[in-house]
C-alpha cells in the first residue's frame, strides 16, 4: 500500500515538475527581477545600480495618464476585435462556400508570415507624415495627425490581434 502511495506521489511530482519549473522561470523570476529593479537606482552610466530607493514610486502620478490610456484602449481593442472577428469567423465557419474557405482562411493567416515589427513599421509609415496625412494635405486638409493618437493605437491593436480572434 505504501509503495503505491510513493509511486503515485513520484508520478505526480514528475508530471508537475516541468510545469512548475516553467512557471518559476518565466513568471516568478521575471516578477522578482522587476520588483528588485523597481526599488533600485539608475547608474550614472546607465543600467542598474543596487540600492534601495522608492523614487520610482514617487513618480507614479506622472505615469497615471499612460496607465489610464492602457485601461481604456485594451478593452476597447478587445471589443473592436470581437465586433469585427465574430462575423468574419461565423461566415468562414458556416456560410462561406466550401471551395473558398481555405482561401479565405489563408487571407486571415497570411499576415503572420510577416514579422509584427515590419507590420508595425508599415502602419507607422501609413499613418505618419508621408502616408495618409500627406494625401489629405494634397487634397486640402492641413495638419492632419494620425500617428501617436488613440485611434492609431486602437487600429494597431485590432490589426495585430484580429487574426488571433478569428
Amino acid at each position: 500500500m505504501r509503495s503505491n502511495v510513493l509511486r503515485h506521489n513520484l508520478l505526480t511530482a514528475l508530471l508537475l515538475g516541468p510545469a512548475t519549473a516553467w512557471l518559476v522561470v518565466f513568471l516568478v523570476l521575471p516578477f522578482v527581477a522587476i520588483a528588485v529593479f523597481s526599488v533600485g537606482e539608475r547608474a550614472p552610466e546607465g543600467g542598474y545600480q543596487a540600492a534601495f530607493t522608492l523614487a520610482q514610486y514617487a513618480n507614479l502620478p506622472a505615469r497615471a495618464a499612460a496607465f489610464w490610456n492602457t485601461m481604456v484602449l485594451a478593452p476597447a481593442g478587445a471589443l473592436a476585435c470581437l465586433l469585427v472577428a465574430y462575423p468574419v469567423a461565423y461566415y468562414l465557419a458556416l456560410r462561406a462556400p466550401e471551395r473558398w474557405r481555405l482561401i479565405l482562411l489563408a487571407l486571415v493567416v497570411i499576415p503572420f508570415w510577416t514579422s509584427l515589427l515590419m507590420r508595425t513599421y508599415a502602419w507607422m509609415y501609413i499613418l505618419g507624415g508621408r502616408g495618409i496625412p500627406a494625401l489629405l494635405a494634397d487634397v486640402g486638409f492641413e495638419d492632419v495627425r494620425l500617428i501617436n493618437t488613440p485611434g492609431a493605437v486602437l487600429l494597431g491593436i485590432v490589426y495585430g490581434y484580429l487574426p488571433l480572434m478569428i
